[in-house]
């Protein structure tokens, strides 16, 4: 009896000293893990990457040459989009021109304009013929598309890239509206996902923003 005790006493006493080698063990190979080190976000970037680069669905629109715009015209560039209309009186004139002086800048990288493109996104298809974007958009820089399409289709990639507009309700007496809208650019890689956002905080400089899209280019190709 008494040895039978001793036994099952030696047996609890391996027990724990094996647990306990076990639990120093893992502590050990913890404190000695390997750590990833953290992505390096250089300062001219910081605010402007999407943290999880958002992969944009299928959706249908139409250029102004009226050709089918797709996600496949998306995918193989980077893609500044920005959403806005024609009868805009201040901002979006502003903005296209900003960003026309941006791609000037981006000359002096020959490989950032071969992989650079813009839209313009119409949100006031009521207005914005194929015809009327084909005057309008073009005039800011030869390499800027129009495009628009159906209230449902411009919602449809709107909503993707978090952009958003309201049609006022008031209209004067020559059918004119005013149309709220957000100002941003959204860039797209050539995965067609939203890559970035340049805020009005970001345009600013036309120097510092063709700096940052060359900073921005090769992290993806």
């Amino acid at each position: 009896m008494v040895k039978e005790r001793e036994s099952r006493w030696k047996i609890r006493v391996l027990q724990a000293v094996l647990l306990l080698g076990a639990l120093l063990t893992s502590f050990f190979l913890w404190q000695n893990r390997p750590v990833t080190p953290p992505l390096l976000i250089p300062e001219a970037l910081r605010g402007l990457l999407v943290p999880e680069p958002k992969q944009l669905t299928s959706f249908d629109l139409v250029d102004h040459f009226g050709k089918p715009y797709r996600l496949q015209r998306l995918q193989g560039q980077w893609t500044f989009l920005f959403f806005g209309y024609t009868h805009c009186p201040d901002v979006c004139p502003t903005s296209l021109s900003f960003l026309a002086e941006v791609f000037e800048q981006l000359k002096a990288h020959p490989e950032d304009l071969a992989h650079a493109q813009a839209t313009f996104v119409s949100v006031d298809p009521k207005r914005d013929s194929t015809e009327v974007l084909k005057e309008y958009v073009p005039f800011f820089h030869e390499k800027f598309l129009g495009v628009t399409g159906t209230t449902q289709a411009i919602d449809g990639l709107a909503k993707q890239v978090w952009a958003q507009y309201q049609l006022s309700d008031e209209v004067d007496e020559e059918g004119n509206y005013a149309v709220d809208h957000t100002a941003a650019f959204f860039l797209i890689d050539p995965k067609g996902r939203l890559y970035a956002v340049f805020s009005t905080a970001f345009q600013r400089d036309p120097e510092t923003m063709a700096k940052a899209f060359h900073l921005i280019r090769p992290r993806v190709e």
